[in-house]
């Protein structure tokens, strides 16, 4: 058996004799089934042209090969039922008033002869001759007693005996009732067998089903250009960038992708091909829906456990990594990719703005798109991929081709005449027109007329009144309201109508609807058994001719609406009653749906897919309805204690509509209120999860205490109930609470924890994350050589599964320990990769991290300019995403740049908002770490009592946090500061005492001051050890040995200071890399100190001076100062220029003297 999406049933039987037992099935049983059918995925669809039918309409012609069609259509299902009657026998005339019938069906002219009913014929089409496989689920039922007597008991009873003879089920029935219970059984026994509740399809396979169907249609009887085929053919061998389709509606751009795809299938057979077709599906037409359904195809295709991200935003950034993904998974197997997506230019406004696709695809992927020439088309063009140009059809023998073709499949021919007036008119470039002329010849019976219907269509002014006057014609056929109901239906509908639905909606007879649908053909295509144009061009002329008054447009939305609020309540029928009561202008009947807790659910539970509905609310609070209020009571409304756990799920998925609209207080009000009830009814995962929930809200609100409690609770339900999966998300987030609040033991407990468990879920993804959080606790506790290893972990984690978004973050976080330790090498290399990934994924967030982390890198090796020129981009995406948190990090690093440049005024105004931000949302390390360059700001402006206050508040704020990586920087300020109080002489500044240990007094305080600043030093030496950060240990060591000296023991800090300046390494090199520079500057460093030192002495005769080393070691001071400052325009720098330069030769001989 073939499985298909559509249970589609031909119901044969004889008229008058059975009416009441038709009856019962449509009404009664077929309902039943259709709602078993939805729920696994399959669209139900009963064939019963006797309903409403009489005799005298059968009489009208046509009907019969009505019947043949439709059971051709329902194959392999039949049901056939027999009563007392052995049905109408048509005559023969009667037969051959349809010539199209003994051409398609020649064996009807001998039956027919015979004098075989229409109910026979049916059976002898259905069953009777065909293949096991054509006919093989059919059923018959058989009233055993009768009614009235039969009209022919000789061939009646022939009937019935060959049908019992099939080998098929065949039941005998003795009341309306028996027949309905025998059919329901039959059914759900079929039903169960090829489509159990275990395969019930999921959402991938139905979209996938939606395209291959789409892609079947758009290749039915489709002749290939060679040389495109030859093209395609090229570059999916050699072709290094994605291929475009491009060209002019209706030249067959679809028919020729899915073609392409197809012949790449089949020579490719081992090749993981995606197909994406733009409206192929109810949720296809968005670019969400397309990334969407590529992720779900590589997660399914690769076994990745990992979920798709749930905000259309996420979806967005992690888009490119899923392709990397795919390309190295795909590269690891020997396979090849094929993705195509048809008709981008169909999408929505944002979505034919293409921000959502990235620019650079991986190599390993082959990804092909087509577009009209239109906005699309221009920006795809932009990105300098391939082309493959659909033109218009140029030669006259190819157009020829196609009529001869297409006309010769039904037998027909032409004129040469005929044939010339055709292929010359200009709208003959077109495939679709050539196509649509040939099968409106084919249907026009008089030969002696067809000039006038060639006529009418080469007079037409485009394509799409030529769709118009093909509705024209089918109105002549088959009356202009069954015609104008059909397609207003169809044409409004979100995704298409089913017939059965077509049926209820407009009340036409299943004769008719199935005649109407005969008549249009292929204009119109069936995917998951809903009808929809198969061309936007009919669709157009349907609007323009039948919905072109905005009145109309309004009530036949409302009436699909209408019904589709009567069916049950699906997420089709949702999506089709809120699509058409917008459309529609009911604000009042799209807020009641809206309020359904079950129609939230709906959308919630599919992959937390609630775009549609935040849509909706955007534009209705504008309107002044308020979300919170209309969910707060629909929820009051529906609560009880019948279906607790379903309740729960409802007010979930509404908390979480309300919080991504921002209203954070309502989502936490009814969070609040599912505790109570998952508490009450001992609902332990469920409470759990409400507890999850209400944390992350109150840490979005920077309540991290009252969510860490939350979080806390939740950890504890989930452990209590065995739920890993559950435990292992509550941990990290209620771990990413201690971490942003410093609380680095508690959060580091967190993340070991989940380490333990994704170990014994066996799920790398999940162990590499933790992994990644182990680090960065380490990194913020100073435990640098941890932090890495666990960086290098996920980094080759991630390089082996193929996730680039994750090596780029990896990256980013080896880059900073880089940075730290003052390896400035290989954190340049790090954030580079970092850069380059982002841009290749499209990911600006990560793009302004990286440039964010280089502009810091920059700042450290002295080149402002190009840190201040990375920071300002890192600012502009920040600010573009509205990202809070990287506008701080970004103003931060640019206020350090123009602090180490002099301008001050500007380093202010950057940390003014920095600061304000990191308030706002409780950043304490960033203020932490801001404090500190404050204080060396205010102590460059001369505010000592400014920058010791900054100083404390920072070491007070690390120490507390344990980010002892950072104090350092504020610890030897602090030291450097008590210093140069000590070395001004005077009195003891009166903001002095509150920063000193014991109480000073005016002969204490130096001593003091300088004790407190040896200890500040001492300890900043002992973490740059520790860590490894040479920097922090040399600027520490300089410090001691200026302590030294200002304790009178200016010997032993000379000794300090030449024994360092003899440990540097190596002399000045000229070559310009980092090490050069920063051997230069300590150089510079050292002999400054030595001659600021030496020469104070020499003024207060505190130690014998040697004036000529005194003045050697300002002339090498002066000369590497001056050789710095020409790269880094650093104001230290200058400052001592000036300095050292005003101290002439002679000077220097009168102190000496």
């Amino acid at each position: 058996m073939s499985k298909t999406n559509e249970l589609r049933i031909f119901i044969s039987s004889t008229f008058r004799d059975l009416q009441e037992e038709r009856e019962h099935l449509v009404k009664k049983i077929f309902p039943e089934i259709r709602a078993l059918c939805r729920e696994r995925g399959i669209t139900f669809t009963e064939i019963d042209l006797r309903w409403g039918l009489t005799e005298e309409d059968a009489m009208l012609g046509q009907v019969i090969r009505t019947c043949l069609e439709e059971v051709d259509k329902c194959r392999p299902y039949f049901i056939g039922m027999i009563g007392s009657r052995y049905g109408w026998v048509p005559e023969f005339h009667e037969i051959m008033i349809d010539p199209d019938l003994l051409t398609k069906y020649p064996w009807i002219e001998e039956v027919a002869l015979e004098g075989v009913s229409v109910t026979e014929m049916e059976f002898i089409h259905g069953v009777f001759d065909v293949s096991p496989t054509e006919g093989e689920y059919a059923f018959f039922y058989h009233r055993e007693e009768s009614k009235e007597e039969a009209d022919d008991p000789e061939k009646l009873a022939a009937l019935i005996e060959r049908a019992r003879s099939t080998g098929h089920p065949f039941r005998d029935f003795d009341s309306i009732e028996g027949l309905g219970e025998m059919v329901h059984d039959d059914l759900i026994a079929m039903i169960d067998q090829y489509w159990p509740v275990e395969a019930t399809p999921t959402l991938l396979e139905l979209e996938r089903r939606a395209h291959t169907a789409f892609s079947a249609n758009r290749t039915r009887a489709y002749i290939p250009n060679p040389l495109y085929l030859k093209e395609f053919i090229r570059w999916s061998a050699e072709g290094e960038k994605p291929l475009i389709v491009h060209g002019k509606s209706g030249l067959g751009k679809s028919s020729l992708v899915a073609y392409l795809t197809d012949y790449y299938r089949k020579k490719n057979p081992k090749a993981f091909v995606i197909e994406h077709y733009v409206g192929a599906s109810q949720s296809s037409g968005s670019a969400l829906s397309v990334m969407r359904h590529i992720i779900e195809e590589i997660r399914t295709r690769f076994s990745i456990s990992e979920e798709i991200p749930t905000s259309e935003g996420r979806v967005e950034r992690s888009f490119p990594n899923w392709l990397y993904r795919c390309e190295h998974l795909a590269l690891q197997e020997g396979i090849e990719v094929l993705i195509t997506i048809d008709a981008v230019n169909q999408l929505g406004e944002s979505g034919r703005a293409l921000g959502w696709l990235p620019r650079t695809i991986p190599q390993g992927i082959r990804l092909m798109i087509s577009t009209t020439e239109e906005i699309t088309e221009h920006r795809l063009a932009e990105r300098g991929w391939e082309n493959l140009s659909v033109t218009p059809l140029g030669d006259e023998r190819v157009r020829q081709s196609i009529v001869i073709r297409y006309l010769g499949e039904f037998r027909k021919g032409i004129s040469p005449e005929q044939m010339r007036c055709i292929t010359n008119d200009l709208k003959g470039e077109s495939p679709l027109y050539l196509r649509i002329v040939a099968e409106e010849m084919r249907l026009h019976g008089k030969h002696e007329t067809l000039d006038d219907v060639i006529r009418k269509f080469v007079e037409a002014d485009g394509l799409l009144e030529v769709f118009e006057r093909v509705l024209e014609r089918i109105e002549f056929d088959f009356g202009e309201r069954e015609v104008r109901d059909l397609l207003s239906m169809i044409g409004s509908s979100l995704s298409g109508l089913s017939e059965h639905e077509l049926m209820e909606i407009t009340n036409i007879s299943r004769l008719d609807l199935s005649r109407l649908l005969f008549a249009f053909g292929y204009n119109l295509i069936r995917r998951d058994g809903l009808l929809g144009f198969f061309h936007d061009y009919l669709r157009y002329a349907a609007e323009r001719r039948y919905l072109s008054d905005p009145h109309q447009q309004r009530e036949v939305h409302l009436r699909i609406a209408r019904y589709f609020e009567q069916q049950d309540c699906t997420l089709r029928n949702a999506r089709e009653m809120l699509w058409n009561y917008d459309r529609g202008g009911d604000d009042e009947s799209l807020v009641k749906i809206l309020a359904r807790p079950e129609i939230v659910r709906l959308f919630y539970g599919t992959n937390n897919d609630t775009i549609e509905i935040l849509k909706l609310w955007s534009r209705l609070r504008q309107d002044g309805y308020d979300p919170a209020e209309v969910y707060q009571r629909s929820l009051a409304q529906s609560f009880g204690d019948t279906h607790v756990g379903r309740d729960v799920e409802s007010g979930n998925a509404i908390a979480s509509v309300l919080e991504r609209l921002g209203l954070w207080d309502a989502a936490i009000d009814i969070q609040q209120r599912l505790l109570v009830v998952t508490n009450k009814h001992g609902l332990a995962v469920q409470a759990a999860r409400c507890e999850t929930l209400i944390g992350g809200l109150l840490q979005k609100r920077g309540e991290l205490g009252e969510a860490r409690k939350h979080m806390s609770n939740a950890v504890e339900l989930y452990r209590e109930h065995g739920s890993l999966l559950g435990e292992w998300e509550a941990l990290h987030r209620i771990g990413g609470i201690h971490w942003q609040s410093g609380e680095y033991d508690l959060a580091l407990e967190c993340f070991q924890r989940q380490l333990d468990i994704s170990d014994t879920l066996e799920d790398p993804n999940r162990r590499s994350s933790a992994y990644l959080n182990v680090g960065l606790v380490h990194w913020r506790r100073g435990e640098l050589e941890k932090a890495l290893e666990c960086f290098k972990t996920r980094f080759n984690s991630s390089q082996e599964s193929g996730d680039v978004s994750s090596v780029a973050t990896a990256s980013s976080n080896m880059g900073i320990i880089y940075a730290t330790r003052g390896d400035f090498v290989n954190a340049l290399e790090c954030f580079e990769r970092q850069r380059i990934i982002s841009i290749d994924l499209g990911d600006r967030q990560g793009l302004g991290l990286a440039l964010g982390n280089l502009g810091v890198v920059y700042s450290q090796l002295g080149r402002y300019d190009r840190s201040l020129e990375c920071c300002q981009q890192y600012l502009a995406i920040a600010e573009e995403l509205g990202d809070r948190y990287g506008i701080s990090l970004a103003v931060g690093n640019m206020s350090k740049s123009y602090m180490y440049l002099g301008e001050f005024n500007r380093a202010f105004t950057c940390y003014e908002r920095g600061i304000t931000i990191a308030e706002e949302t409780n950043n304490r390390q960033y203020l932490c770490e801001a404090h500190g360059t404050l204080g060396h700001i205010y102590q460059y402006l001369g505010q000592y009592d400014k920058a010791l206050e900054f100083y404390t508040l920072s070491i007070e704020g690390h120490r507390a946090l344990g980010s002892r990586a950072e104090m350092p920087t504020s610890l030897t300020g602090s030291a450097n500061l008590l210093l140069k109080l000590t070395e001004d002489g005077g009195a003891m500044p009166h903001y002095l005492p509150p920063y000193l240990p014991n109480l000073p007094t005016e002969e204490t305080w130096r001593s003091i001051s300088l004790t407190r600043g040896r200890e500040q030093a001492e300890e900043s030496i002992a973490i740059g050890r520790e860590l490894e950060i040479p920097n922090v240990v040399f600027d520490g060591e300089v410090l001691i040995a200026r302590i030294e000296a200002a304790e009178a023991n200016v010997t032993h800090s000379l000794e300090l200071l030449e024994g360092m300046l003899a440990d540097i390494p190596a002399p000045f090199d000229e070559e310009e890399d980092h090490s050069t520079f920063t051997t230069l500057e300590r150089q510079a460093d050292l002999h400054y100190w030595l001659w600021r030192i030496q020469r104070g002495s020499q003024f207060d005769g505190t130690s014998p001076v040697d004036s000529e080393r005194t003045d050697q070691h300002r002339v090498e001071a002066l000369q590497r100062y001056l050789m710095l400052v020409e790269k880094i325009p650093k104001c230290d720098y200058n400052q001592r220029i000036d300095e050292l330069s005003k101290i002439t030769e002679q000077e220097s001989r009168s102190a000496a003297g």
